[in-house]
């Protein structure tokens, strides 16, 4: 239980049969918004839960004198405005995902999937990130750091100085596998989702434009060898390809929100731009990503790069010049007049 300065009080339990992950807020000892399943397997990314989410649990519970109130039915807890719009647990779950208890964060890296392979990808990002100067909107790192001296002494200094310019960092990417998984989170089909609330990015890694894009790599490289590296690698570029789009769109549509940049784009404009569509549009379109990703395989695969025939365009005629067509060469005759000549 974590308590917070309203009066609020966080419950995160976990059960590892995975059968009664649920969510909830309490209000007098009586629970709304409940859900459990997979009405909670989608909306956990967003309290901080990608992954484990039907093995843990997550209560919001009211003081009693907070400003909400419940319906006559008692089957809704409304809030004590004008509007008296329902309160929802998705309400609390930036503050949910605030106060993490650290046995939960344990638990729930060991449950996510290896993402080193899109290491690359995120420092791409990153560069990006400061190249559109996308200022920092998300809070640093108070992790102090400890530096060991020769003297006895022990010296404990603060986070590092921010860079001169305080980027934002690079949305964490969690690729998608499994089917279920995948279907879950609502994203077959669709190319990815971004979490505001945690910062993370998920990506359906089972994308058809991943697996059209590696079947015309192995295409192009059929006359190799080594097919099975080559399907292989065609997979790994295919799968970098897919999530360098979809998070490049995100970066440029986060650019777009950065109060720096004069878009002239409204802010519902902008929620479009780095939703589940958007992002799927960006990565349906493969066909730029080809070159590079051949560039790259025949680099892998030591293969020597084609000789690319030089096509000279012809010259344009200048206005009140008529445009007469290029002399023949008399092939037989150069030959004839090359042996004379060779005789001689």
């Amino acid at each position: 239980m974590v308590p917070l300065p309203d009066g609020t009080r966080l419950h995160y339990l976990h059960d590892p049969s995975g059968r009664n992950g649920a969510a909830g807020v309490v209000h007098r000892d009586e629970i709304y918004d409940m859900r459990e399943d997979g009405a909670w397997v989608f909306h956990a990314p967003q309290f901080g839960i990608p992954f484990g989410a039907r093995q843990i649990s997550v209560f919001v519970e009211l003081a009693d004198t907070h400003p909400v109130r419940p319906d006559g039915y008692r089957q809704f807890l409304r809030w004590r405005d004008s509007h008296q719009h329902h309160v929802e647990a998705p309400q609390f779950a930036k503050a949910v995902a605030t106060h993490r208890p650290d046995w939960l964060l344990t638990l729930v890296e060991s449950l996510s999937p290896d993402a080193r392979q899109t290491d690359a990808v995120r420092d791409e990002l990153a560069d990006l990130l400061q190249r559109l100067r996308i200022r920092r909107t998300r809070p640093r790192p108070t992790t102090p750091i400890t530096v060991i001296v020769p003297a006895p002494a022990q010296i404990i200094l603060g986070p590092p100085p921010p860079p001169v310019f305080d980027a934002e960092p690079p949305p964490e990417i969690v690729p998608l596998r499994d089917l279920d998984d995948i279907a879950e989170r609502g994203l077959a089909g669709r190319g990815g989702r971004f979490y505001l609330q945690t910062h993370q990015l998920f990506v359906n890694m089972r994308h058809l434009a991943a697996s059209a894009m590696a079947q015309a790599l192995v295409h192009h490289f059929a006359t190799q060898p080594d097919q099975e590296r080559v399907r292989s690698l065609a997979t790994e570029f295919a799968d970098a390809a897919l999530v360098r789009r979809i998070g490049r769109s995100l970066v440029h549509a986060m650019a777009w929100r950065d109060e720096g940049h004069a878009a002239p784009f409204a802010g519902w404009e902008i929620e479009q731009a780095v939703n589940v569509p958007a992002l799927s549009l960006a990565a349906e379109d493969y066909a730029g990503s080809m070159p590079a990703a051949v560039s790259a395989m025949e680099k892998a695969l030591a293969v020597p790069p084609l000789r690319r025939r030089r096509h000279v365009l012809p010259r344009m005629a200048q206005p009140g010049e008529v445009s007469r067509p290029p002399p023949r060469t008399n092939r037989a005759l150069v030959a004839l007049l090359t042996l004379r000549a060779t005789r001689r």
